[in-house]
């Protein structure tokens, strides 16, 4: 009897033994799992923090000039300081009405990076819009006076460094105390193709930088000879002989006579058929 007690005793150890090696065993997996996945967490967290920190401490730089070149994904600008620096804008947040185009005036916050020549633009700001000058009127181009003589201005375009003449012989001048100077800058407004020294184009509009902000600026004047006038309407000839004609949208033209030289305040381009007069000087 006491045998049969002794090895039931022992099996029942063998067992409780038994089932306490297996519950150890599954603990152990437990927290081995358990550190591997405190693990992983930590590296991701690791990795994303390193991620935002190298965000945050990506260096930012600006630079200020007119657009030489762009297309879906690069950009080229003649900077302010005479450098050339070229832009992936793909990923940049582009702040104007109008599209980038060749000869916009731009301010571009960029990060810095040394390794490449192509920075990464974040922002673009449009000061000044082609797309939108051409929009409202006739093309103009930015550049820098070369020479001006009697009747004649030659620049050279920021958007392509190529050199045009254009005739200034009916151009409204809107100049400061200065007046036109080689080497300023100028935004030039023409009428049908840019021109070289032998066939130069015709400056319809000559604004100096230090006028760029000046309400004279902002308003388009043509001066000339009436050639004829009738109810609502006045054709002007200017000093080259070129006949204009316009249509009262707020000038009024019913004290206007033959050959009264007239300054007609107008919108629109020099190259419509009718052009809107909408008031005189």
């Amino acid at each position: 009897m006491m045998k049969k007690t002794y090895v039931l005793a022992m099996a029942i150890a063998l067992m409780t033994g038994l089932t306490a090696c297996s519950s150890g065993s599954e603990e152990t997996v437990a927290a081995e799992t358990t550190t591997e996945a405190v693990t992983e967490t930590s590296t991701e967290a690791e990795t994303t923090t390193e991620e935002e920190t190298t965000e945050a401490e990506r260096e930012e730089d600006y630079v200020d000039g007119i657009v030489a070149s762009v297309d879906e994904t690069t950009m080229t600008v003649n900077a302010d300081d005479g450098t050339e620096v070229t832009f992936d804008i793909s990923n940049a947040a582009v702040n104007g009405d109008y599209p980038l185009g060749a000869g916009d005036e731009v301010s571009v916050m960029f990060y810095v990076d040394d390794s490449t020549d192509v920075q990464e633009a974040a922002e673009i700001d449009i000061y000044y819009s082609v797309a939108e000058e051409n929009a409202a009127g006739d093309p103009v181009m930015t550049g820098v006076v070369e020479d001006a003589t009697m009747n004649t201005i030659a620049i050279t375009d920021e958007a392509d460094g190529q050199t045009y003449y254009f005739s200034t012989a009916i151009a409204q001048m809107v100049t400061g105390e200065n007046g036109l100077v080689v080497g300023d800058e100028v935004r030039l407004t023409y009428l049908g193709d840019v021109g070289d020294e032998e066939y130069p184009g015709l400056a319809v509009k000559v604004v100096t930088s230090d006028m760029y902000d000046s309400e004279e600026a902002s308003v388009n004047t043509l001066t000339g000879t009436v050639c004829a006038v009738s109810e609502g309407r006045v054709d002007l000839e200017t000093a080259d002989g070129n006949i204009f004609n316009f249509v009262d949208q707020g000038a009024d033209f019913s004290m206007a006579s033959e050959g009264d030289t007239l300054t007609i305040i107008y919108e629109g381009s020099l190259s419509e058929h009718e052009i809107p007069a909408v008031g005189l000087e």
